[in-house]
């Protein structure tokens, strides 16, 4: 989901919407404590800002919370950290750290300035001009849809030795059910066919111009000078083997998901999977050699 939301940010900034280095206290004012970040921070993962799922579940989740009828949602979060403003890990650009929270956050500038709500602003910008008509974003608990062959995501039981819904593993509850309302870092559904779409797109400047493109796939730069492996939503790397690859996964109860760009060679690898155990694994690396006959 994090390449979609990444995206939408670029298409804002060509709108003339917002700019990377945009302090986000000044487009969302309860993270005004936050004055350093840009949202370049966000997009890179160099922000510094802690784990909102471990915020909310500490600060905002306690005994009064129902955890099936009370479900958390993107103005949550910035409630949250404009009332107990938690410590950064790190100061901006200092460090790379994975963030989810820089990705909902981002999920909710989106809103601010399209005066949109996230899934329309994909919808209409992104998955409708490239005619991706089996993906949308999904919070199935918050609003559940009747979606035709949709694929439920299982996990292993060791309790009941087989596959079940995560709605009913209890030590769950908190991701399939508290945070479903959350969108930005997840939520994104989608199918393989309409994930070629995509990636056939970013060849092209159908949606965002040449620079807005490189930028996406440009390593971020520490402010010690260090590259990170990160672009705009995309891990990055230069293999001996199949030259400069551009990857991400991602995961949620019941689902992993893998998409990787061999932009050389032009080659993409999409994984989708609606099983999740400690068994599972993605064959990502032994495709890329069936792929180049290794």
């Amino acid at each position: 989901s994090k390449q979609f939301t990444a995206f939408a940010i670029v298409i804002l900034k060509e709108k003339g919407k917002l700019k990377y280095e945009d302090k986000i206290g000044e487009i969302l004012p309860q993270l005004s404590y936050y004055k350093n970040i840009t949202g370049r921070n966000l997009l890179n993962h160099t922000s510094g800002l802690p784990d909102y799922m471990k915020i909310l579940d500490s600060l905002l989740i306690d005994e009064t919370w129902d955890n099936k009828t009370k479900i958390a949602n993107n103005k949550d979060i910035l409630d949250v950290y404009e009332k107990y403003k938690p410590s950064l890990l790190f100061e901006p650009n200092e460090k790379w750290e994975y963030s989810n929270t820089g990705y909902a956050i981002l999920a909710s500038i989106i809103e601010k300035v399209s005066g949109k709500s996230y899934a329309e602003f994909l919808k209409a910008e992104i998955f409708k001009p490239l005619k991706m008509n089996n993906t949308f974003v999904y919070t199935r608990r918050l609003k559940p849809q009747n979606i035709k062959n949709y694929a439920f995501g299982y996990v292993y039981s060791d309790s009941l030795k087989t596959n079940q819904l995560p709605d009913q593993v209890k030590v769950l509850d908190i991701y399939v059910y508290t945070l479903d309302g959350i969108v930005g870092d997840g939520t994104v559904n989608s199918t393989i066919n309409d994930l070629l779409k995509w990636d056939r797109n970013l060849y092209t400047n159908q949606l965002v111009s040449k620079n807005g493109i490189d930028e996406i796939f440009n390593n971020a730069t520490l402010n010690n000078g260090t590259k990170t492996k990160y672009g705009f939503g995309w891990m990055i790397d230069n293999n001996e083997n199949f030259g400069t690859i551009f990857n991400h996964s991602g995961s949620w109860p019941g689902y992993i998901s893998f998409i990787e760009r061999h932009i050389d060679n032009d080659k993409t690898i999409i994984l989708l999977q609606n099983n999740d155990n400690k068994n599972t694994k993605i064959p990502s690396k032994q495709i890329r050699d069936i792929l180049y006959n290794i």
